[in-house]
Order: C-alpha cells, then structure tokens, then sequence
C-alpha cells in the first residue's frame, strides 16, 4: 500500500467508512454519487429551482453557496418538504468532505448499482436459499462475468480440473 498513489474510498456517509481512511495512507473518502443523487431527488425532487442551485454549489465546491440554496429551498418549502430539505442539509453539512468531482473520483463507479444489477438480483431469485460459501461462488463468478472474465476463467480451471484428474490415473 506504501506504493499506492491514489486511493480513494468510496460510501454513502456512515462514519465508519469515513473512518477506514485511517487505516490507508494518503485515502481520501468519497460520496457514493448514486447515494448523492437519490439524497438530492428525495429531498428537492420537488424544487426545480432549489435542485439546480444545490447542484451548482456542488460543482463549484461552494460551501457557502451551498448552504445559501438549501436555506433558500427551505424557506420556500412548506410541511413534509421542509423536513425533507433539512434532512438534506444536514446529509450535505455531514458529508462535505466527501465531494469531489475530480477526475480520478468519477472513476469509482456506482456501489450500489453495482451490487443491485450483478448480485442481489441474482441471490434473490424465486425460493433460492445461499450459505456463505455459496453466496461467496456465485459473487465471484458474478463478478468474472461482469468484468468479461469468466470464460478465460472456465477454460483455465476446466485445463487443471482435467490434468488433475488424469494424473491421478482417472479416466473420464
């Protein structure tokens, strides 16, 4: 890790994925921009006006402009809305260190879509039950397929499976 020049980690705010930056030098922690963008829709969805202006700050990086535009959409807001708004401005204040539209952060990907599309869809087919181990095969062959390496893989694990087995003087 001493090598690495860059690392960055990637969540959805909770303290102790900030925490793990401790653990990595030179880690920065990041907002999973799938989590920002549901936070945004939920909270402002409703506000044309207070979404672009929030959005805005958060190119810019304006901490202050930030905090304008949620004032401003809390204001304008009335019952349900504002506690949404608020829950928003709190999200943002508590999160702050985790925006960066740098070029390497864009890179990340989506956590979250991820999983969903690759791996909880498939777990949660109709009546399936996993174990561990189980669980843990399919995200690797999961995972091998997403990235467009599964049949190398197969061919690789099908050549030693077969050389085992005829040198141990099996015949199939």
């Amino acid at each position: 890790m001493r090598e690495v020049e860059e690392c960055y980690l990637r969540g959805d705010g909770a303290n102790w994925e900030k925490e793990g930056c401790s653990y990595f030098p030179g880690a920065v922690y990041r907002l999973d921009p799938y989590r920002l963008s549901k936070v945004l829709l939920e909270g402002l969805g409703h506000d044309e006006e207070g979404y672009a202006e929030v959005v805005g700050a958060l190119q810019e990086e304006n901490f202050e402009k930030l905090n304008k535009a949620l004032a401003d959409a809390e204001k304008r807001a009335k019952g349900a809305k504002k506690k949404q708004v608020m829950r928003v401005r709190q999200y943002l204040n508590n999160n702050w260190e985790g925006f960066c539209f740098s070029k390497a952060a864009v890179r990340l990907g989506a956590i979250e879509g991820q999983v969903f599309h690759h791996v909880a869809r498939r777990i949660k087919r109709h009546g399936a039950r996993w174990g561990e181990r189980g669980a843990d095969h399919l995200c690797r062959v999961l995972a091998k397929k997403a990235n467009g390496e599964l049949k190398k893989s197969l061919r690789t694990e099908w050549k030693t499976k077969t050389y085992a087995i005829k040198s141990c003087g099996q015949t199939t």
